[in-house]
């Protein structure tokens, strides 16, 4: 969190959840944690930032052959693992 406007607001129910969290001295991390939460949030979107990196850097070649892929296997034109090993030995 590089600035305040990434933080939560102070009368957000998470900021709230943290506070309290804090208080209780129970751990940061945990199932119910708002700390597990928090920085699940932040995982995610710094994942979803590198996977679109990652995208960008791709050609449109291959951003088409990543698309007709992705679409043949949503209409199940998939071979089994074996099936393809065997006929590319």
């Amino acid at each position: 969190m590089k600035n305040k406007k990434d933080l939560p607001d102070e009368d957000s129910d998470l900021y709230k959840r943290m506070k309290n969290h804090l208080y209780s001295k129970e751990k940061l991390l945990g199932e119910d944690s708002p700390f597990s939460e928090l920085l699940q949030n932040m995982v995610t979107k710094m994942l979803a930032e590198e996977t679109q990196d990652i995208w960008e850097q791709l050609t449109p070649n291959q951003q088409g052959e990543i698309d007709r892929a992705l679409q043949e296997v949503k209409n199940g034109q998939t071979v089994s693992f074996e099936t393809f090993i065997e006929k590319n030995k």
